[in-house]
C-alpha cells in the first residue's frame, strides 16, 4: 500500500522542491526539475488568485520563510480540493526525487518534508 501524503504536507514538499530553482542553488538537474514543477504549479494555480499571488511572491522572495509558508498554505488548500491535481504532484515528486538531500533548519524554524527513495539526512556541523 502506498503511503498517503496529506495536502498540507504535499504542498510543503512541493514548495521545498522548487526552492533550488527559485534560489538558483544546487545541481543543474535539481534546478531543471524545480523549474518544471514551478511551471506546472504556476499554470495550474492561474485560476486560484490567492494561491497564484503567493506563488508569485515566493518567486520574488524565495528566501522568505513567510513567503514559503504562505505559498505552501495556499497550495495545500488547492490540493485539498483537487485530488487529481494532488495525485499528479505526488507522482511528480516521487518520480523526480533526488537522492542527496541536505535539509538545514535554523534554531527557531520548523520544517516538514517527505522524501521518496533513498536519502541521507545526516546532520552537518555537529
Amino acid at each position: 500500500k502506498e503511503h498517503f501524503m496529506d495536502p498540507a504536507t504535499l504542498a510543503v514538499s512541493a514548495i521545498n522542491f522548487i526552492l533550488p530553482y527559485l534560489k538558483n542553488i544546487g545541481e543543474t538537474a535539481a534546478k531543471k526539475t524545480g523549474e518544471k514543477l514551478f511551471e506546472i504549479l504556476s499554470q495550474r494555480l492561474s485560476g486560484h488568485s490567492e494561491a497564484k499571488t503567493e506563488l508569485d511572491r515566493l518567486r520574488q522572495e524565495p528566501d522568505s520563510t513567510q513567503a514559503q509558508s504562505q505559498a505552501a498554505a495556499q497550495l495545500g488548500k488547492v490540493l485539498g480540493g483537487d485530488a487529481t491535481f494532488a495525485d499528479s504532484i505526488r507522482e511528480f515528486l516521487k518520480a523526480n526525487a533526488t537522492v542527496n538531500i541536505d535539509m538545514k533548519a535554523g534554531d527557531n524554524s520548523n520544517q516538514v518534508g517527505q522524501v521518496f527513495g533513498n536519502a541521507d539526512f545526516s546532520r552537518h556541523g555537529k
